[in-house]
């Protein structure tokens, strides 16, 4: 293991203890997404305080049940023709994995994120990154042409 003081160690809001270089993947095909660099942090909002009157109730504490990414290739949207909203699919399987929104969501936390690139916490799993010392690489024969002699 790693000691605590270790810099590739860091704390999270949480207060647990990540290791660095995180990458997400799709829930269902495991193609992997964005990583923790490509996540936007916000500082939590009021919670329930920051919802409009109808929106108010349910779960007191204040947690945010999705990641807030930048706008990234492998979502599609350069084209002129798009709307101001719409949903995130994998590029690897179709499945649905988000939402994004020009105009700007509300995280459940109460954050108002601008543009919005979200994705929930429940369609990803988290991935760890494996360091490029870990691949091992093997060295694999070459091929060769037999030297045929040219007839006389």
């Amino acid at each position: 293991g790693r000691r605590i003081g270790d810099p590739r160690l860091r704390r999270t809001t949480s207060g647990r203890t990540r290791k660095e270089g995180l990458q997400y993947a799709c829930r269902k095909c495991r193609h992997r997404l964005f990583s923790e660099a490509n996540i936007e942090k916000h500082e939590p909002g009021n919670g329930q305080q920051d919802f409009q009157y109808h929106k108010r109730g349910g779960r007191p504490e204040i947690t945010c049940s999705v990641y807030f990414v930048g706008q990234m290739d492998w979502m599609g949207l350069g084209g002129e023709e798009q709307s101001t909203e719409g949903k995130l699919s994998c590029p690897k399987c179709s499945a649905r994995v988000g939402s994004y929104t020009w105009f700007g969501d509300q995280c459940s936390c109460g954050y108002w994120c601008t543009p919005s690139f979200q994705i929930p916490k429940s369609r990803v799993d988290e991935v760890e990154q494996q360091p490029i010392a870990n691949i091992r690489y093997v060295s694999v024969p070459r091929k060769v042409d037999p030297v045929i002699p040219p007839a006389p």
